[in-house]
């Protein structure tokens, strides 16, 4: 996975670049929503709030973040 950059120390890199979608999408995901239906839901707020912030964002992103929550979890 090209988000997880190796240090020196043995420890993983994470840098997220759009702090509010990352956010957005884990809060969507915590309810019970499946990381098509995240994704969609974001879709939707962009197109209501007009925030470009928001763009382009799609379930296989959806899933790294998870999966980025997840590895600093474990």
């Amino acid at each position: 996975m090209k988000l997880f950059k190796p240090q020196e120390d043995g420890s993983y890199l994470v840098t997220i670049k759009n702090s509010l979608r990352f956010d957005l999408a884990i809060r969507h995901v915590s309810v019970g929503l499946s990381f098509r239906q995240t994704s969609k839901m974001i879709e939707q707020h962009r197109s209501a709030t007009k925030n470009a912030k928001l763009n382009d964002l799609n379930d296989h992103m959806v899933g790294q973040f998870v999966r980025i929550l997840l590895a600093v979890s474990l």
